[in-house]
């Protein structure tokens, strides 16, 4: 796995550190593998201990990493030269097949 050199916790474009997309990799299958990664994070814990409570309480970060990929998508799309035409090239934001 290519790792992502531009990944920092707050939607912002590093121009001085010259960001480009990366389209290799895990990249090449959905834009946002990283939050891909956090879903079982987040929730197998829950599963394992076979709590229902606990898996209802992990779909909040799901669904807020969720929502974060869309605002930050709108950003990339504005800011990072070459991002739509990655959009168009890998077309599965978390999900394969799916979204």
């Amino acid at each position: 796995m290519k790792v992502n050199p531009f990944a920092v916790p707050v939607v912002r474009l590093q121009e001085e550190r010259d960001q480009r997309v990366i389209d290799t990799g895990v990249y090449a299958v959905v834009r946002h593998p990283m939050y891909v990664g956090f879903v079982p994070m987040v929730l197998g814990p829950a599963l394992c201990l076979g709590s229902y409570t606990a898996a209802l309480l992990a779909i909040v970060p799901i669904v807020v990493l969720a929502v974060r990929s869309v605002f930050e998508e709108r950003f990339l799309k504005r800011e990072l030269k070459g991002y739509d035409a990655y959009r168009e090239k890998v077309r599965y934001r978390l999900i394969p097949f799916v979204w």
